[in-house]
């Protein structure tokens, strides 16, 4: 019928005694400042598996957190977001 697949998807299986659950894992990498990460690291919007294993994980952060927010990651980090889309470190 004239399907082609253009593309690859990632897929994400973590091994027996990865320290963060799958769906903080899904969380983190949809998070702002992960994005914003990924974009200045890589400037592409084409992801690769490598680029996505380079990225940290924060599994201090994420093994008790069973709903985080952003603010609260960037409170752990030390980040700061400002109003246009960038982000600072406050110490």
């Amino acid at each position: 019928e004239g399907r082609f697949i253009l593309n690859s998807a990632n897929l994400f299986i973590p091994g027996d005694g990865f320290p963060v659950k799958p769906g903080a894992v899904v969380w983190l990498l949809n998070t702002e400042i992960l994005n914003w990460v990924f974009q200045k690291i890589y400037a592409t919007h084409k992801i690769l598996r490598s680029d996505i294993e380079k990225l940290p994980i924060f599994h201090e952060f994420l093994r008790d957190k069973a709903n985080p927010s952003e603010e609260e990651l960037l409170n752990y980090l030390g980040i700061e977001a400002d109003e246009n889309g960038t982000f600072r470190i406050t110490g």
